[in-house]
């Protein structure tokens, strides 16, 4: 049969070339020869009413989109002060991992410490969230704060005449921006009088004015205590013998909290060095601010190459009594930014855009730092500052980005439909599944945040995916119009063989999209598992809004303005249009484009179908071998913007440029009293994505640690054993609170029972013993003690221990997952009750601990079984609507290709697997499926032999896969300029996707097909139903 074929075939080809004659040629079917025998088509009612009244339901769909979309609007923006109430931030943490919930617990006992200066009321965590406690004085704390980075450029000397004359400007330009209505205030030693709090600054040591300083020490504003203000005039009368103090006024400690250095005079530049060796030496904490790490120690002449300043902005604001009431109106009030209503944050802006701009190779406004000199600024200035609303505003950036994506699709479903009002409708219908999707999530799923990485990124996905089906129905439409009078006759047959046929193909992208994003709902982290979800509701809303909505403007469009000479590019709707008559007639020909495809790329695909199989099996094995050889698991969590950007640098610069001290040590610290397996339960409110910045309500699961003399003795022992573990415990250097109470108490120890325990405790706590301890060692408060039961008991105890984990340890599963396993198996076999150990973050910006280890244990284990998944999914779904499970693996081996190929991509521009990679991996499953199964779509729904069926499914549904590809990669080209580094790759990511997707659909899948694809009833699992279930067959009768 095939030998037959082929013959006739060749027989019927006019001028084939030598090389095309030792291939075989296929005969190409005329388009309308496939349906000489199709059945007629069905019209129903809802088809009848939708031709005959098509405005009246198009505009009737319209209000039913419109009245949803602002209903959801009015319920969630309507109460909200502001959007930013409405919006949150992602949150990573796994809500039920063991170890974040000990890492909860373990901050929820050490906020209920015992305190021997509160009363002994057991509910200290409600007394924390009490808004009715005394009032604060007014900005006495810390609101916002305002950051300065400076790096010389030309050397390693920022402290030249120069370039501290810009730091002044810079720094005066804070100053002047309504400062004394914002600052933070100190109050004098009476609590009468306030003042703007001097700001952390180098230029408070290269400006003198002692004067100033004695006048406002003894006004009350001054480092020392109101007693010693007199020591610093340099002697002291007692008892009518003068004492030399060797203080003086404008010297540390004599300096006033309150001092600006606009009060005083800049020093000659030849005494700079000789200034801040007297002032800012010895003080080291601050040379550790305001000197880099090579200069740290004020090795002479004083230099340093990067310094920094701080300015703190006050809260409780006027109109607040505490710091902590309403924080965020608090700071809306000042913030300024696109969305901000502050004034002060766009005065601060606007002042120091200037100064940065004047003085900074780096401009204020740029988005890559520069890296050496631009003429006469030779040095980098950057700032933070939160309530300029500069953070906010690149986010928002991100999401304008999203119209330039919409602007290019707008243009080319515009050329692709040829209509200026399909493009709007159509371009209108995308935009509206967000709102929609939206409804669902607030108002039916009652969920209560949407974070801001799926605001910005959500409409990206839409745009490449809601395209895609705008063109299937268009062209599926168009082609209706060639096919036989019994289908192109009408509008009404026309309409119900597009909506049937292009429905159906929707339907298995869709459904298989959808599922395979539903998939992520299984991830643990909720950012993860939300975004998916998010983007299945979204994607399934423009899959009803494309078969319910959009079908009714093409037939406004056909009846109204298509044909009419009056306001063709207008709505055809309005009064002054008319419907126009359209006499059935005989089907036009084909689209020059369905042509090109069936009769020039078809065979010429099938020519060379085993030189293109070929090449796409190397590219997958090449790429196979990239994935393999650059597959490395993250060993810290990624920086938030791209490594170009002023942001990053402002990080870089911070984690290591400046000092962090020498002998600090990874703490563990060891918690009994709380259940080790769920020592907190979480408020069940059925919110998937938790609000960060509020405080949940959870209940701390305590245990009977009965604390009996055996049991004294034995959490002593286990101290004292840890100690002496030097393969843990570094340097033996521990925190135990009961062991330093026996060596307090001696042979007093061990108490009768719990209650004497108590107060033998509470006996200690009022010793100077205890109190040289909280002055030897910092924090020793929070690193050893216990939560009071009552007035008599114990509900938790913890001790803490510094580890042996090197500084340089890391939150990557293989830096520190050893040593979480040693110090767990450890705890597990030796603990004289029910505990369990919580690693602290050191005091270094990034935060180390086993909580982001397990959060990228987690993303990198769930992102691989996601996606099995997801493949499982598309299987299953494919399995139901093409009942071919032949079709079906090509399709689910196809999309693992692509998968392999994108990461292989996005690991040879230099990523690894990070949270951020395997975040998308799971999301941009749903962006491989379209273009492949829309080939297995159209190929099991043809007739013929396997080319034949490759020939009519390229026909058919190929200007649409290729019109997909084209708007999926321009949606995702904007994204390359995202500021953060989240966003950036997911442009790659879509671009990536993109591109496989189409490459392997045509060199790997076509060639497939039209070499080992099924024939027939091969691979039909219908015939293995009862036939009353078999149904009627959908294939085509071939020519």
């Amino acid at each position: 049969m095939e030998d037959e074929n082929e013959t006739q075939a060749a027989s019927t080809t006019n001028g084939a070339a030598a090389a095309r004659q030792r291939t075989p040629e296929i005969e190409v079917p005329k388009a309308s020869a496939a349906y000489e025998d199709s059945e007629p088509v069905h019209v129903g009612r809802l088809t009848r009413t939708v031709v005959k009244y098509p405005c009246l339901v198009m505009w009737a769909l319209f209000t039913v989109i419109m009245m949803l979309s602002i209903l959801v609007a009015i319920a969630e923006i309507a109460p909200a002060d502001s959007v930013f109430d409405v919006l949150g931030f992602p949150s990573f943490s796994p809500k039920f991992e063991p170890v974040v919930l000990r890492g909860l617990g373990t901050g929820e006992v050490q906020q209920d410490v015992y305190d021997p200066d509160e009363d002994d009321e057991d509910d200290r965590r409600r007394r924390r969230l009490d808004d009715d406690d005394d009032d604060e004085l007014e900005r006495e704390f810390t609101l916002s704060t305002i950051r300065l980075y400076y790096e010389d450029l030309e050397g390693d000397n920022l402290l030249t005449e120069e370039n501290v004359l810009k730091m002044i400007d810079v720094e005066r330009a804070i100053l002047e921006t309504d400062w004394e209505n914002v600052c933070k205030t100190v109050w004098d030693f009476d609590e009468k009088k306030f003042k703007c709090a001097q700001p952390r600054t180098i230029l408070n040591y290269l400006f003198e004015n002692d004067k100033k300083h004695k006048e406002l020490c003894e006004d009350g504003f001054c480092v020392v205590d109101e007693d010693d203000v007199k020591s610093c005039s340099g002697s002291v009368n007692v008892n009518g013998t003068k004492f030399a103090t060797g203080l003086s006024f404008g010297k540390w400690p004599c300096v006033s909290t309150a001092f600006d250095w606009r009060d005083g005079t800049l020093a000659n530049p030849k005494d700079w060095s000789k200034l801040l060796d007297k002032s800012l030496c010895d003080r080291g904490s601050d040379t550790k601010y305001f000197l880099d790490k090579d200069n740290e120690e004020c090795k002479k002449p004083i230099m340093t190459k990067f310094s920094r300043a701080q300015y703190d902005i006050g809260c409780p604001r006027p109109g607040f009594k505490r710091c902590d009431e309403d924080r965020g109106a608090q700071n809306g009030e000042l913030e300024g930014g696109l969305l901000g209503q502050g004034q002060y944050g766009r005065d601060l802006l606007a002042a120091l855009s200037v100064q940065v701009d004047k003085h900074s190779a780096t401009a204020q406004a740029s988005t890559t730092t520069a890296r050496g000199p631009q003429g006469d600024r030779t040095i980098n200035i950057f700032f933070d500052a939160s309530l300029t609303g500069r953070q906010a505003d690149l986010g928002l950036y991100t999401a304008m980005t999203s119209i330039a994506s919409l602007v290019f699709v707008f243009f080319y479903i515009w050329a692709n439909v040829g209509s200026l009002f399909l493009a709007f409708v159509g371009v209108f219908e995308i935009l509206m599944s967000l709102p929609l999707a939206w409804f669902i999530w607030r108002l039916i799923l009652w969920q209560q945040l949407l974070d801001f990485f799926s605001v910005f990124l959500l409409p990206f996905l839409i745009i490449c995916i809601g395209a895609d089906d705008i063109f299937v129905f268009m062209d599926t439409w168009k082609a209706s119009a060639s096919k036989p009078p019994s289908i192109s006759g009408t509008t009404e047959t026309r309409l119900v063989w597009t909506y049937k046929t292009a429905a159906s193909a929707m339907f298995t992208t869709t459904a298989t999209t959808v599922l395979a994003l539903c998939m992520t709902a299984t991830s643990s982290i909720p950012f993860i598992a939300t975004f998916g979800v998010k983007g299945a509701l979204v994607v399934l809303m423009d899959y009803v809004l494309v078969i319910s909505w959009f079908p009714t403007t093409v037939i406004v469009y056909h009846t109204y303005i298509e044909h009419a000479t009056c306001c063709k590019w207008w709505c055809g709707c309005l009064p002054t249009c008319r419907p126009v008559d359209v006499t059935p007639g005989e089907p036009v020909p084909e689209r020059k484009s369905v042509q090109l495809l069936r009769e020039k790329a078809a065979p010429q695909i099938y020519k060379y179908r085993y030189a293109m199989l070929t090449i796409a099996m190397a590219a997958i094995v090449s790429f196979c071998a990239v994935f393999g050889s650059l597959y490395e698991v993250a060993q810290d969590f990624p920086s938030f913007y791209v490594d170009a950007h002023p942001r990053n640098a402002v990080e870089v610069i911070t984690d290591t440029k400046f000092f962090v001290a020498a002998d600090w040590k990874h703490q563990i610290t060891v918690v009994y009293g709380l259940d080790p397996d769920k020592p907190v339960t979480r408020d069940e409110t059925g919110q998937l994505v938790p609000d960060i910045f509020e405080e949940e309500d959870l209940k701390v699961n305590y245990y009977n640690l009965n604390l009996n003399e055996n049991m004294q003795k034995q959490l002593v022992k286990d101290c004292a054993d840890l100690r002496k573990n030097e393969d843990l415990v570094s340097k033996k250097e521990v925190y135990c609170i009961l062991n330093d109470l026996e060596e307090w108490a001696g042979d007093d120890f061990p108490y009768e029972n719990e209650e004497e325990l108590r107060k033998g405790l509470a006996d200690f706590y009022d010793s100077g013993d205890y109190g040289r301890l909280q002055g030897n060692f910092s924090d020793y408060g929070r690193l050893t003690n216990f939560v009071p039961d009552g007035t008599r008991g114990i509900k938790a105890i913890w001790n803490s221990f510094n580890a042996t984990i090197p500084q340089e340890a890391t939150s990557g599963p293989a830096s520190i997952g050893p040593w979480q396993e040693a110090w767990y198996t450890y705890i597990n076999e030796t603990c004289a009750a029910p505990c369990f150990a919580h690693m602290n973050n050191p005091p270094v910006s990034e935060p180390i601990n086993w909580e982001f280890m397990t959060i990228i244990q987690i993303t990198v284990r769930e992102v691989w079984s996601t996606m099995g998944y997801s493949l499982l999914c598309a299987f299953i779904v494919l399995m139901f609507t093409t009942w071919n499970v032949i079709v079906s693996g090509y399709v689910v081996l196809t999309i693992t290709c692509i998968m392999v190929c994108v990461v292989g991509s996005v690991f040879a521009i230099g990523n690894n697997l990070s949270i951020f990679e395997c975040t998308l991996i799971a999301l941009t499953i749903g962006l491989a499926i379209d273009y492949s199964v829309h080939i297995a779509h159209f190929y099991v729904h043809a007739g013929g032999t396997r080319f034949e069926r490759t020939q009519e499914s390229l026909a058919e549904i190929g200007i649409s896969v290729f019109g997909g590809a084209a708007t999926t990669v321009f949606a995702g080209v904007p994204l390359f300029s995202a500021s953060e580094r989240f966003t950036s790759l997911f442009g790659f990511f879509i671009l990536f996707t993109a591109m496989w997707s189409l490459f392997l659909t045509f060199f790997l899948l076509v060639p497939l097909l039209m070499i080992i694809g099924p024939e027939g009833t091969q691979g039909d699992m219908k015939r293995y139903l009862p036939e009353r279930f078999r149904g009627k067959s959908t294939r085509l009768t071939p020519s």
